[in-house]
């Protein structure tokens, strides 16, 4: 569930901090009342593409942050984890800074990448608009909420490690005759070279007196 939403220097917005209680929440307003700027904040915190439109001024640093409680995805933390970002409690705090000069992600205040913005995005909000496909029409959300629901989210990454070693293995287990193969094509090669090489009875000097003879003739 999406707690907070903090925004500076975005587009129009100054500074504005939004508040989400359990439950429906609803955004209102006249129109220019800056309703699609906080959903635009949220999905530049979720990874989506920013633009130099979004800077309010070029000598400040445009901020996100978008804070979630996790209590509901417990699959998360060992998504996470196996990034290398840690997640200990069950809170989320996605933070992107945008300068005129580039952009830099964060997770729980660890450097992060726009990919991993987006992986987590999938999990945590549906921004929906027109023509827009939900994310439970993606396969890997309708299997991490069937494991979530079934309780075996620790089983099905124990499965997924056990998988991903199983495909390493099978990869070796390829590759060895392979390089078996190409050794001994190699060295029939080499024997091939070796052989020409002695029938040609080379001797020393031999280059040398071959070009002498040709600048004679």
């Amino acid at each position: 569930m999406l707690v907070q939403l903090h925004i500076e220097n975005y587009a129009l917005v100054e500074r504005a901090v939004v508040e989400f209680g359990p439950g429906f929440n609803v955004l209102t307003g006249e129109t220019g009342a800056g309703k699609s700027m906080i959903i635009g904040a949220l999905g530049l915190a979720l990874g989506q593409r920013a633009h130099a439109d979004m800077l309010r001024a070029e000598d400040k640093p445009t901020l996100v942050e978008a804070l979630f409680d996790i209590t509901a995805y417990p699959h998360l933390p060992e998504l996470f984890n196996a990034l290398g970002i840690t997640v200990e409690d069950a809170t989320l705090l996605l933070k992107r800074v945008l300068t005129k000069s580039g952009s830099r992600c964060y997770i729980n205040a660890q450097l992060a990448t726009v990919a991993m913005l987006q992986q987590a995005g999938q999990y945590l909000v549906d921004i929906l608009g027109q023509h827009q496909q939900q994310s439970l029409l993606q396969r890997e959300q309708q299997l991490a909420l069937l494991d979530s629901f079934g309780k075996l989210t620790e089983e099905s990454a124990a499965l997924q490690r056990a998988y991903q070693h199983y495909h390493t293995l099978e990869g070796d287990y390829r590759r060895v005759p392979q390089e078996a193969q190409q050794r001994q094509q190699r060295l029939e090669l080499l024997q091939f070279q070796l052989q020409e090489i002695e029938q040609a009875h080379l001797q020393a000097g031999e280059e040398e007196h071959l070009t002498q003879e040709h600048h004679l003739l």
